[in-house]
C-alpha cells in the first residue's frame, strides 16, 4: 500500500482517530518510511531521536502526540514530493 493510499484510507473527521490508525498497525509502514533515520538526518530539520520518543510515547499510550505526528507526516510527504522529489 502506498502512502497516498494509506492516507486516503485513514482520512476521517476526527484527527485523533486518523492519528491512532496512522502510527499503529496496520498503517505503520508508510509512516515509518516517511521518517526513516537517514532521510530525517539528511534533511537536518528534525531530530530523529525526538521523533522516536514521540512515537514510543504515543504507541504506548503514555501521551497523545497524534497532532504532532500527523503534522510531521504531512510535512515529510510535502518535503519528499516537492523538495526531495522522491517517494
Amino acid at each position: 500500500m502506498t502512502v497516498e493510499e494509506t492516507v486516503a484510507v485513514i482520512r476521517g473527521d476526527e484527527d485523533t482517530v486518523v492519528n491512532l490508525k496512522l502510527v499503529r498497525p496496520p498503517a505503520t509502514e508508510p509512516f515509518t518510511l516517511a521518517i526513516k533515520r537517514e532521510r530525517v538526518e539528511t534533511q537536518g530539520i528534525f531530530h530523529h531521536a525526538e521523533i522516536e520518543r514521540l512515537l514510543a510515547e504515543h504507541r504506548g499510550r503514555r501521551a497523545d502526540h497524534g497532532r504532532n505526528l500527523w503534522a510531521l507526516l504531512t510535512f515529510q510527504l510535502w518535503y519528499n514530493t516537492f523538495i526531495a522529489e522522491e517517494l
